[in-house]
């Protein structure tokens, strides 16, 4: 399963740097290519296939209100009146799906994002680790193989919770082309190994992870152009790669020092690749080993933002790795600016703090 990148608000307008004269990638306006992204179009019902365009595998289920007995400091939607509601459970799990509005583009770049909400009721005695969104030609069947080529996944170690409040996730998909379909789920062979416990046993209870969806998008995300007046990229720090030594000691902490992203977003740009291939061949040489991949920020702007973009793009270096076939060895975590290694009253120090690095975990 592909380790995706939790999303921050999309830049729906403009790109974010320069590359001399050559083609850059760049953020555009785009429409959303979910239909009925939002869920608010649908007739009365209980189940999502009375949301127009959605339907479901088990009993997915649909609201156009607040639940009584949700003790959400918001209960409800995240915006407007309609949501979902996927429900797992040890031998049983949902999926809701959806036709696009058009098929994706070969080898186009889309950015997807939803909101979702692990459910704080007494039956909810278990969190995911992974929420996917997986795109295929007809709809998915079960028996499908999902991975990085054809979907993209946050993944938490420890659950995904975040105070049981709306939370934004996501990542960026490159179509094969042609893709028609949208099917949001956990993928996992095995969803027992998926499952983090929140509470000890309680009996005479259905024990189960639910969440709740809402806002829904997926719009292209990246398109080659010439010559475009952008912004400074951020997290350059030397002119050579790191070099990625065979010796590391568990533990140790490895900076990557020319992980190069668009500003103020997780869009890994060309010049990452040679140092990410590094890495990848560190993994590669080395099968037992594992790492974590962490991201780090400077204190500018609000501290919730900041510790999400982090995250990202700890997530868009796992993402790329596992493209690669490095699987099931990494984790990723954002800290935010919490963790500075120089100060932050001048730019050369807000430059070492916008940085990515890695640790040992294993080996």
């Amino acid at each position: 399963m592909v380790i995706g990148i939790s999303l921050i608000h999309f830049r729906k307008y403009f790109g974010l740097l320069i590359l001399g004269c050559g083609f850059v990638p760049v953020m555009l306006a785009q429409k959303n290519i979910v239909p009925n992204g939002g869920l608010e179009k649908g007739k009365k019902g209980i189940f999502i296939a009375s949301a127009t365009g959605w339907k479901g595998s088990g009993t997915v289920d649909y609201y156009t209100a607040p639940l009584k007995n949700d003790p959400a400091e918001k209960p409800g939607a995240l915006t407007g009146r309609a949501y979902a509601g996927l429900r797992f459970q040890w031998d049983y799990k949902e999926f809701m799906y959806v036709k696009l509005s058009e098929p994706l583009k070969a080898g186009m770049a889309y950015r997807y994002e939803m909101y979702i909400r692990l459910v704080h009721m007494k039956n909810v005695t278990y969190s995911l680790k992974t929420l996917s969104a997986c795109f295929t030609h007809e709809p998915y069947k079960t028996s499908e193989v999902v991975d990085a080529t054809n979907s993209v996944s946050y993944t938490e170690s420890t659950g995904i919770i975040e105070n049981y409040q709306w939370t934004e996730i996501g990542g960026t998909f490159i179509a094969q082309g042609g893709e028609r379909y949208l099917t949001i789920g956990n993928f996992k062979p095995n969803i027992r190994k998926d499952f983090v416990k929140l509470v000890k046993f309680k009996p005479f209870i259905f024990h189960e992870a639910y969440y709740f969806i809402d806002d829904i998008s997926l719009v292209e995300g990246v398109v080659p152009v010439r010559n475009v007046t952008v912004e400074k990229v951020v997290n350059v720090k030397t002119d050579t790669l790191a070099m990625i030594n065979p010796d590391y000691k568990t533990g140790e902490v490895v900076p990557l020092s020319n992980i190069i992203f668009e500003s103020a977003s997780a869009v890994l740009l060309p010049a990452s690749f040679d140092e990410l291939d590094q890495l990848y061949e560190l993994l590669s040489d080395n099968p037992k080993m594992a790492i974590q991949v962490n991201g780090h920020t400077d204190n500018q702007g609000d501290e919730k933002t900041n510790k999400t973009l982090s995250q990202e793009r700890a997530k868009a270096v796992a993402d790329y790795l596992v493209t690669k076939n490095i699987k099931n060895r990494i984790v990723v975590k954002g800290y935010g600016s919490s963790k500075p290694v120089a100060k932050n009253n001048t730019d050369e120090g807000r430059s070492l703090n916008r940085r990515v690095e890695f640790v040992i975990l294993k080996q």
